[in-house]
């Protein structure tokens, strides 16, 4: 192939690459540069400031207005109301009875009866009910907190998510601006053959690449942004400013030993089925009872008329007053097998804690796993990959220049250098992550024990 034909297909191979990335470039140009406006949308929380998004201001936003939060406080209300209906006696009936015909008797006709029950129930059953009921506040109470917890968890992961977002963001842009300058360079290199054209529409493909890497980071940017103003019970595409990518972490203050031990006392699922435990063994005392009788007193007043007697007694014609006293007789094998009933549930929800137990203890060993891996991963590129990276590129640079080096390897090095860092942040994140599920496992605040203040920046 001559010269140009060469350069005829280059200039084609050019234009079409152009005209993808101008395609692209239309949802690219709402991408936040240095990601410093996640939103155009107009919002009242203060969340749009431009020095950058607390975490801790999330926080206090979402406790206060969470929706889910605040049905499950008020759940817990309910429960409290429900104290002095469980530790109150059945309400007293009062009946009357009318006898079109009067009923005869030789002190006089009765007409009217007017009758006042109450029944009152074994001693000791009222009491239990009451401490079942303070049991069963005590679970909504924990509920409460269990969804207060599970709220913050999901707006930290949200946070850190959209944070590596944004560094993504700002690191794919700035590769972005230099692998521009190098396609240039290159087309300019190969119209004087000093490059290859396999080298050039290497270059471009890259910058094809980089431009959908952003219009897809800004839709997870987005995404991550309704997720977080949903948990704010904000709208959907409320403006968000950039958050704070996070420093790099300190050591964890747990060995794995006292972790296990902190889920054992502080989680509050564990919590949960330990108050379902003294539940079931009240209700079972409870059940144990059904075995012994109500009572019912009774107060009645008849009305009495004047008998229709030549020879009427003393007491004649006086209205009548009674007490009376009852008691239902629990009978049948139903009780004993209400009572084994009661039993095999306290025996089934010891068993769930247990389960409960293993499974966080399970699930801590994982997390701590990924914790440690991440750990690792960020001492790997920190100490190691990304200054070896930034050596190469460098001396690829200087090669370059020199004209003793390829273009080809200039483009590698650049994208080593590109996914080395976008690892590096993505490394940290995931450490933040699985923090988050550890303090959700734990039910201890990890995430200021292990956060450190170094905010180290590499620049592509």
């Amino acid at each position: 192939m001559s010269k140009k034909q060469n350069s005829f297909f280059i200039a084609l191979v050019i234009i079409a690459i152009h005209v993808s990335t101008a395609l692209l470039a239309e949802n690219v140009s709402k991408i936040p540069r240095n990601g410093n406006n996640i939103s155009s949308e107009k919002s009242n929380a203060g969340f749009e400031a431009a020095e950058g998004l607390q975490l801790s201001q999330l926080l206090r936003y979402a406790y206060e207005h969470n929706p889910a939060i605040q049905a499950a406080k008020q759940n817990w209300q309910a429960k409290i109301e429900r104290y002095p209906q469980a530790i109150s006696w059945p309400d007293p009936t009062l009946s009357y009875s009318y006898f079109p015909s009067p009923l005869e008797t030789k002190l006089g006709p009765q007409r009217h009866r007017v009758a006042l029950a109450q029944k009152i129930p074994y001693p000791g059953k009222t009491q239990l009910k009451g401490a079942i009921t303070e049991t069963k506040i005590q679970q909504a109470r924990l509920e409460y907190e269990k969804v207060v917890r599970n709220v913050m968890i999901s707006l930290q992961s949200s946070y850190f998510e959209l944070a590596y977002i944004k560094r993504a963001i700002e690191i794919t842009q700035q590769n972005q601006e230099i692998i521009n300058q190098l396609a240039q360079l290159g087309e300019a290199d190969y119209a004087q053959d000093i490059t290859s054209l396999n080298d050039v529409l290497k270059a471009q493909s890259q910058t094809a690449q980089l431009t959908y890497d952003l219009v897809l980071l800004a839709d997870l940017a987005d995404t991550e942004k309704t997720k977080i103003n949903s948990l704010l019970n904000r709208e959907p595409e409320a403006e968000l400013a950039a958050p704070q990518f996070p420093g790099r972490p300190g050591e964890l203050p747990y060995p794995l030993a006292d972790l296990y031990q902190l889920a054992e006392s502080n989680r509050l699922e564990l919590k949960l089925a330990g108050l379902k435990i003294s539940q079931a063994e009240r209700t079972e005392k409870l059940k144990q009872k059904d075995s012994y009788p109500d009572f019912k007193l009774s107060l009645m007043y008849l009305e009495v008329g004047e008998p229709d007697l030549d020879m009427k007694p003393d007491n004649a014609g006086k209205d009548a007053y009674g007490l009376s006293l009852g008691i239902n007789i629990p009978f049948g094998r139903k009780y004993k097998s209400i009572k084994r009933e009661a039993r095999s549930n306290v025996n089934k929800i010891r068993l769930k804690r247990r389960n409960i137990l293993n499974r966080t203890n399970s699930l801590i060993k994982q997390v701590y796993f990924k914790l440690n891996n991440a750990q690792r991963l960020i001492s790997l590129y920190q100490n190691a990959l990304l200054p070896q990276a930034k050596d190469s590129l460098d001396k690829a640079e200087t090669l370059y220049r020199e004209g003793a080096g390829s273009y080809a390897e200039l483009i590698e090095t650049r994208s080593v250098w590109l996914n080395f860092n976008l690892a590096a942040a993505r490394a940290r994140t995931d450490y933040y992550l699985a923090l988050c599920q550890l303090e959700k496992l734990t039910g201890v605040n990890l995430l200021n024990q292990a956060e450190n203040t170094e905010t180290e920046e590499t620049s592509p």
